[in-house]
């Protein structure tokens, strides 16, 4: 996605001739890294450290001269403004703008760029941790014109909480683009009238981390009697070769491998996966001291893992790429193929169920275990009731969801809902100046001039910028104007849902759903 006003791209990285664009990469998965190769050059990339190692392992040499990594927690300078007066112009009439260069220092604090430029000619960058893989981040950009967060895919349970509230209790919010893959599934715990100004509580199927431990603790047992059967049947005629097989299904390309982990480490085998997630695992290994920082539970024991190439012993846990490869018949064939050895699945993914499957023979069962990577629905809602934006972008938003968003997000933005930077109205004046990048990746002394036009964002909940429609249009951040920003509000802020669904300008926006939806791509 383009960051309405600035030259800056999210999760997107194809080229639109601008060669001096900015490009944020918030984690390691292929639905957020489009457009990338091997001869990617269109800009530069700021992500967080173990993304950028994965980006160099993937993608050779390119990514580590056009890529730079940035701590967490950290308020970075990151575009100025600046204007120059056109050679080819009067100087009394329009200015022409200009994009060029600056580099930021290694220790990246404050006074290394823009010590020369006020609070409203700068934009500040920090990366936070979005507990989604090793490596995720979301990007919190204090603009002259708003604060902005971008979760990407995030995971907002209690440990996280008490990782980002802190932060977000001192720096307020005015828009988020948040990661809402899971918002329009569950079922409301009771009607939103009995609810009333609390919003709607969301009841999901997703397991919670002391459920996920019951999970692999049921399954451990479940082989650990496979054990004892098999020391019986090895005095038979026909004895199987092993144990058990347990192949796990992990859906995402990776980031699922630390609950392989804690499986293995229950059952006391090895995890056997191909070679290509085995040297990713090793990288991840060597990061562990930093992963460690924002959460222990994505640290992996790289001595744990072993390739198909180096492992041919009994019991063990495979990670298969293919649902295929965990179907009933395909299990019970293994099992031929293997001696007589069982083989079991699990399916590991937000799509599963919590149950059982598998037909009628007892020796070939897959366990679907539902837990997920991303925020669950309630999970998002109390971020959101957290941050009291006063809009909010769906990052996965669709036309016939909308209903949903706005009866689940709603009652939780901060009162005006207005916020006239991000604005879809086409008489949008674009009043914002040139911005120079205040990153750059060492050693590049470029100084072209390239022009960002103004472009619309996307949807979002709260209607287009119209001062007929705002209840209050004096309270929209302006350009120019002094903010408060910096500091998050303290005083409590009520919503109720019958306010809500009978407020007509927070309504208003609800006809444009889908145009917004189309022009936007999502």
């Amino acid at each position: 996605m383009k960051v309405p006003r600035f030259p800056v791209y999210i999760d997107q990285f194809y080229s639109e001739d601008n060669p001096d664009a900015v490009y944020l990469l918030s984690h390691f998965h292929t639905d957020h890294m489009k457009g990338l190769s091997h001869s990617w050059c269109a800009g530069l990339i700021i992500c967080e450290a173990v993304t950028r190692a994965l980006l160099i392992q993937k993608y050779g040499g390119c990514m580590e001269k056009c890529s730079v990594s940035l701590p967490l927690f950290q308020r970075t300078p990151f575009l100025r403004m600046v204007t120059t007066i056109s050679s080819k112009v009067a100087p009394d009439s329009v200015e022409e703008r200009e994009v060029v260069l600056d580099t930021v220092k290694d220790n990246g604090s404050d006074e290394n760029c823009g010590s020369n430029f006020g609070e409203d000619e700068m934009v500040m960058l920090y990366l936070l941790p979005a507990f989604h893989i090793p490596g995720s981040v979301m990007f919190f950009l204090e603009t002259p014109f708003g604060n902005v967060l971008y979760t990407g895919d995030f995971k907002y349970d209690e440990y996280a909480r008490r990782r980002l509230d802190p932060f977000f209790a001192d720096h307020a919010v005015d828009h988020v683009y948040v990661d809402d893959t899971w918002l329009h599934l569950g079922i409301p715990e009771v009607s939103p009238s009995v609810r009333d100004n609390e919003g709607t509580r969301v009841l999901s199927k997703m397991l919670s981390e002391t459920e996920l431990e019951e999970a692999i603790e049921a399954v451990g047992r479940r082989m650990d009697w496979r054990v004892r059967e098999f020391s019986l049947e090895k005095n038979s005629t026909n004895p199987p070769c092993g144990p058990y097989v347990v192949r796990v299904y992990l859906h995402n390309q990776f980031g699922k491998e630390h609950i392989v982990q804690r499986l293995a480490t229950r059952l006391g085998v090895p995890v056997v996966v191909d070679d290509s997630r085995y040297e990713r695992i090793r990288l991840l290994a060597s990061f562990n001291e930093t992963t460690a920082e924002v959460h222990e539970k994505f640290c992996l024991v790289a001595d744990r893992f072993v390739t198909y190439a180096n492992c041919k012993s009994f019991p063990r846990i495979e990670v298969v790429s293919s649902l295929k490869e965990i179907a009933p018949e395909e299990l019970r064939a293994a099992a031929e193929r293997s001696g007589g050895t069982p083989h079991y699945g699990i399916v590991m993914s937000g799509w599963a169920l919590l149950r059982r499957r598998g037909g009628g023979d007892d020796e070939a069962l897959v366990w679907e275990i539902p837990t997920t990577l991303h925020s669950t629905p309630q999970q998002i809602i109390d971020f959101v009731a957290l941050l009291r934006p006063m809009s909010v972008t769906p990052l996965h938003y669709k036309p016939c969801r909308g209903a949903m968003v706005l009866q689940r997000l709603g009652p939780f933005l901060r009162r005006p809902y207005v916020n006239q930077f991000l604005s879809v109205a086409d008489s949008l004046k674009d009043e914002s100046g040139e911005w120079r990048r205040c990153i750059q990746p060492s050693g590049s002394n470029k100084q072209e001039v390239v022009v960002y036009p103004p472009k619309r964002s996307g949807f979002c909940i709260g209607p287009s910028f119209n001062s007929e429609l705002s209840p209050h249009p004096h309270n929209a951040f302006t350009p120019g104007v002094e903010r408060e920003g910096r500091k998050r509000p303290r005083e409590a802020f009520s919503s109720s849902i019958q306010t809500v669904r009978h407020d007509d300008s927070f309504c208003s926006a609800t006809p444009s759903l889908t145009q917004l939806a189309e022009f936007f791509d999502l």
